[in-house]
């Protein structure tokens, strides 16, 4: 019998609250239900006998009432609103969003693009509870009023159409257009006074009749103060070359998004006109973040953000990336050597000459620079990412996380997301891929970058993602995490974590048959001098089984270098691999029930204990005690030869 944990108790009382709220709501507001009576005095409409506000009874009922808002309806809706702000930073976070799971009553019902809207019903609810205490003695304006609410809240969820089933779509809907005919079929049973009812048609029609000219006056207002006010500008403009720091420009820009609330452009974002490009920096530009990486200084646009800002007083922020150094005197010197006569002409074009190059990339020298350690640990890389915000001195948004998005705060991430972690830029691809992925399911994932850490997370994982690349192959770094991950694909447990491939590359290139006979002869050809390393002739066979088993599995397409909305397309499709999690709620409650009844085994992998009732005989308990003795040798072998050529490495 599992014991009951605290997420689940946490989730159940969740739900009664939802579901009680409205009458929880009603009933502390009971007090505050006064009807006149003909005298001027007023009385309590579920209690007639209590004059209200001029009895000390009335007044002990109110006080009451004052502690249960306060206790309910206020705590409720700060609660449920705080935590609803919160969920962003939570989910680009692995301990942000271990914690989500906690609120399943108040996320999973819906999907993740509508996350907020179990806080839009929360205050639609509050507003059915408030309406008849607050109209109580205008029935009519009442019936009006609770019908406009319930028509707002159907066109609201017909708009966004939140719920994860089609079924409870559709069921809300209905049922929404259903309360709304029966209020009007309730209209006309009111007792109402001639006065009365003229004075409610007679505000409605004014609603009606200047309600769309207020609205028209409006629009014209904003569109005159649009036309003649500068536009938006950005707070951060990532200047970068595509191929050196494209995917990291992508990922730094996601970073950004969890801490600010800012706009910050990148071209395959924001870019329509390559002609308006230097005018963007120039006017509609803040703070211009340069990612220093071998080759931006010496691609042409490049050189132009860079001039167009140190001309116009654009604050710059240098971010060294791994493999940068400084161009010196002589290289300055050197500059238009960079380009041939057609781009130098392209940048007199724009006003920019060679000589404002050499001066901007001597100011680039001159100003502070911050590191971006491509390679390093995600608290490295959070931090630098810190330092970028502050120093551009870029709004915080309410209810940010300091964390990191990476996967290192996860306990038990059940996503492993790995591929050719040599490759800076390849890497970068695996940041942004999670980031996604932990969006779009709500479920945790994790980056993979060494042996030892897939050892650590594959006994928790449903799922190792692979993202293709070139030069991956011969990766001997992932070669030992493909090793790794098949010990217990090809192993007696139960939790077997499914491959899912991504060809996040065009440049990778499919091998051929020579390449998986050189494989199998020579392996990687790194090997303790005896040709029986784990990647060396040995190995080689084995080697090449798994890299045919990872090909042979259908890699759907990913764009690094594209836009945020091609990327999230193409995530959303690849994210329907992950079958296990369709329902979140359904398959974390199996990923717990999993690592309750299982443990680990040496070398990463999960053995699961046979059932009581099942007593093997003698001669199958001594063949099956050999097999475990003859597995653990093994394990230990090959953990010992991948531990050497680790070291190595």
């Amino acid at each position: 019998k599992r014991p009951l944990k605290f997420d689940n108790v946490f989730n159940i009382n969740g739900l009664v609250l939802f579901a009680f709220f409205i009458t929880l709501t009603l009933t502390v507001l009971l007090p505050f239900q006064c009807k006149g009576n003909p005298n001027g005095t007023a009385s309590m409409v579920t209690n007639p006998g209590i004059t209200c506000y001029s009895s000390a009874r009335h007044e002990g009922l109110v006080a009451v009432a004052v502690l249960g808002v306060l206790a309910y309806p206020v705590t409720i809706i700060t609660w449920i609103g705080w935590t609803t702000m919160k969920y962003p930073s939570r989910v680009s976070s692995g301990m942000g969003l271990h914690l989500v799971q906690r609120y399943r009553f108040l996320f999973n019902r819906f999907h993740p693009h509508a996350y907020y809207y179990g806080l839009v019903l929360m205050i639609r609810n509050l507003f059915v509870a408030i309406l008849p205490v607050a109209l109580v003695s205008t029935p009519a304006l009442q019936v009006v009023a609770m019908g406009a609410l319930l028509l707002s809240s159907a066109v609201v969820q017909s708009r966004v159409w939140p719920w994860r089933t089609e079924a409870a779509n559709l069921a809300d809907a209905t049922m929404s257009c259903f309360l709304v005919v029966v209020m009007l079929g309730a209209a006309p049973l009111l007792d109402l006074e001639q006065s009365e009812t003229e004075t409610t048609l007679g505000v409605l029609l004014c609603i009606a009749v200047f309600g769309p000219l207020l609205v028209a006056i409006c629009a014209i207002a904003h569109a005159v103060y649009r036309r003649f006010s500068p536009a938006s500008s950005y707070s951060v403009f990532l200047c970068h070359h595509k191929e050196g720091a494209g995917s990291l420009a992508r990922w730094l820009k996601l970073q950004i998004g969890t801490h600010s609330s800012c706009r910050v452009f990148l071209d395959s974002d924001n870019l329509e006109d390559l002609d308006l490009i230097f005018d963007t920096v120039r006017s509609q530009t803040k703070n211009l973040v340069v990612l220093l990486t071998p080759e931006l200084l010496k691609r042409m646009w490049c050189a132009g953000e860079i001039v167009t800002a140190h001309r116009n007083k654009i604050s710059i922020v240098t971010v060294i990336c791994d493999g940068f150094a400084h161009l010196i005197e002589q290289e300055l010197e050197n500059v238009p050597s960079f380009w041939t006569e057609q781009q130098k002409h392209t940048l007199a074009s724009f006003g920019i000459d060679m000589d404002m190059v050499k001066e901007a990339y001597r100011h680039l020298q001159a100003i502070p620079c911050f590191t971006m350690p491509r390679f390093g640990s995600e608290k490295q890389q959070a931090s630098s990412v810190l330092e970028i915000a502050n120093c551009c001195r870029l709004p915080k948004k309410a209810f940010s996380s300091s964390a990191g998005s990476g996967s290192s705060s996860a306990n038990r991430p059940r996503i492993l997301i790995t591929g050719a972690m040599a490759d800076a830029e390849a890497l970068s691809v695996c940041q942004t891929f999670q980031i996604l992925v932990q969006r779009n399911m709500q479920v945790q994932a994790a980056v993979v970058r060494s042996l030892e850490e897939m050892e650590n997370a594959l006994p928790f994982a449903s799922y190792v993602v692979v993202l293709f690349s070139r030069g991956m192959l011969r990766d001997p770094n992932f070669a030992l995490i493909l090793l790794s991950a098949n010990s217990l694909s090809g192993s007696a447990s139960e939790r077997k974590p499914e491959l899912v491939t991504v060809s996040a590359d065009a440049g990778f290139e499919f091998p051929g048959p020579e390449f998986y006979r050189e494989l199998e002869l020579q392996g990687l050809g790194l090997s303790d001098g005896t040709g029986s390393g784990p990647l060396g002739a040995e190995a080689g066979p084995e080697l090449a089984q798994a890299y045919r088993s990872l090909l042979s599995v259908l890699a759907l397409p990913l764009t690094p270098l594209g836009s945020i909305g091609l990327l999230e397309k193409q995530v959303s499709e690849i994210c329907r691999r992950f079958r296990r999690y369709h329902d979140s709620a359904t398959g974390l409650a199996m990923d717990q029930a999993a690592d309750h009844t299982g443990h680990t085994g040496h070398g990463g992998s999960q053995s699961i204990a046979p059932p009581r009732s099942a007593k093997p005989s003698q001669g199958c308990a001594k063949q099956q005690e050999q097999q475990e003795d003859s597995g653990k040798e093994d394990a230990a072998t090959r953990a010992t030869k991948v531990r050497r050529v680790t070291a190595t490495l």
